[in-house]
């Protein structure tokens, strides 16, 4: 390759001396349209020569004005380390649920200190830390179980039939309000020790300072697929939908490729879904925010498993399942859904499908197929196939809210050593990012905004700003 001098003289340019320039045996040199090999070797010897020297001093003279601030030096990488929050140390020893606020910047967890109400069934108070998601620090500390006992002490005192035994409180779901800026924290109380108990199901909706406090209570009527609750007027709603019934995965709603609401807080399954043929492929899309949006789609956070095996023998391929849970509030701040669970099974293409006696052995066989969204989550069906055991065959999937990104986590992806992100597009491996813990049943959420992901495993939360390429 030429060096720069050699570029500027040009393969057809050189130095000419002058004709009675004398040579060693005492003739001179001859002008000639083209010079010798012998002359063109000295001319670049001398050339390279002059560059070497040149090439030392520009270097030294870029570290010299590099030092004096004279020219800037490149900037950092966009991206920053993790911020990791550890709920032990703030007294979160029993993490039940967490959310974003709207604006991705907090963090708000629930949960219990003491230990988990549901060991030994007897009342742990609850614990609502809210944290700055940038540095992890702990704004506020909230205890939610104040305004539900004082709300149960005067229904008690509204009933004396109710029982003033001690109460077990459960927290099922947190949501934050995108309209309103509020909390939501959905329970159910049982006044009793299971199994023969009286239970009541509630919300408890206050601002993220604590104030605000406002504790609605209905009796628990039997069981119902979701609780519903008209926030106006203080209510729970009638269940809309029956229970998807014979399957592995508990379903209360109706398997569609999106949602959206309704008059009088009803939520509305958008196109059908099949138990023989999956619909085509959605476009890539944004996939809703189930809080606050008018519509949101299937492919919320959630978990995607091969299972090849129910209790009995190995059946290959087996069936690839996706399910995920979520709570819902509706764009005017009236309706709220404690927890929604949407199950349904993909067929990758290229891999055979399974038996319907294999369909009917693993429960599935009422679960409708579900075309695989994207490149990205293909991929991630493939690589199930090589995980070490079955117990491995599982992965926690979110996609970023513009529905371009994809991460995952799991033991058949690089053994579990961290979360990777895809281009949804093409499955491109984009970031790999390590979490602060690993476990087997972690849980990933995107941001609102989609700057920021998180990763919840245990007691220990860890949260990136990826720096990802600009076309994304």
């Amino acid at each position: 390759m030429m060096n720069r001098f050699e570029q500027e003289i040009g393969p057809n340019e050189f130095e000419i001396e002058p004709d009675d320039a004398s040579l060693p045996d005492g003739s001179t040199y001859r002008w000639q349209p083209w010079p010798s090999s012998v002359r063109v070797r000295e001319q670049l010897a001398r050339l390279q020569r002059h560059w070497r020297w040149i090439s030392a001093l520009l270097a030294l003279l870029v570290i010299t004005l590099s030092l004096a601030g004279a020219i800037p030096t490149p900037a950092p990488s966009r991206a920053q380390p993790p911020v990791v929050i550890k709920a032990q140390q703030d007294e979160i020893t029993c993490l039940q649920t967490f959310t974003w606020s709207p604006d991705g910047k907090r963090l708000a967890l629930l949960g219990y200190w003491q230990g988990c109400p549901v060991q030994d069934y007897s009342y742990k108070p609850g614990m609502l830390n809210i944290y700055s998601a940038d540095t992890g620090q702990l704004l506020r500390k909230l205890q939610p179980d104040t305004a539900i006992l004082q709300a149960l002490q005067q229904l008690s005192e509204a009933s004396p039939s109710t029982s003033k035994t001690a109460p077990l409180i459960f927290y099922t779901a947190i949501l934050w309000s995108r309209q309103a800026q509020q909390l939501a924290l959905t329970f159910s109380i049982w006044l009793t020790p299971p199994p023969s108990a009286s239970a009541l199901d509630g919300v408890l909706l206050l601002d993220e300072n604590g104030g605000h406090a406002r504790v609605l209570l209905q009796p628990m009527s039997g069981f119902t697929p979701y609780n519903e609750w008209d926030v106006q007027q203080g209510s729970k709603l009638p269940a809309r939908f029956p229970l998807l019934s014979s399957t592995l995965f508990f379903a209360n709603l109706p398997t569609a490729p999106a949602y959206h609401w309704g008059s009088h807080g009803v939520l509305l399954p958008e196109g059908q879904t099949r138990l023989d043929a999956p619909p085509s492929a959605p476009p890539l899309g944004p996939i809703g925010n189930p809080i606050g949006d008018t519509s949101f789609t299937f492919w919320q956070s959630g978990r995607v498993e091969l299972i090849t095996s129910k209790d009995g023998p190995v059946e290959k391929p087996g069936v690839y399942l996706w399910y995920n849970s979520f709570g819902a509030w509706s764009p005017d701040g009236r309706y709220l859904v404690d927890s929604l669970s949407l199950a349904g099974r993909m067929q990758p293409e290229g891999i055979p499908a399974p038996k319907p006696q294999t369909l009917l052995d693993f429960n599935v066989d009422q679960l409708p197929l579900l075309a695989v969204r994207d490149t990205a989550l293909f991929s991630m069906l493939q690589t199930l196939l090589k995980a070490p055991a079955p117990s491995t065959q599982s992965l926690a999937i979110a996609w970023r809210p513009d529905g371009r990104v994809l991460a995952a986590y799991g033991y058949s992806v690089n053994s579990g050593v961290t979360v990777n992100l895809y281009d949804c597009a093409t499955g491109q491996q984009l970031v790999a990012l390590p979490p602060a813990a690993q476990g087997d049943a972690p849980s990933l959420l995107w941001s609102p905004d989609g700057s920021r992901l998180l990763m919840q495993d245990g007691e220990t939360i860890t949260i990136w700003q990826p720096d990802l390429p600009s076309w994304l």
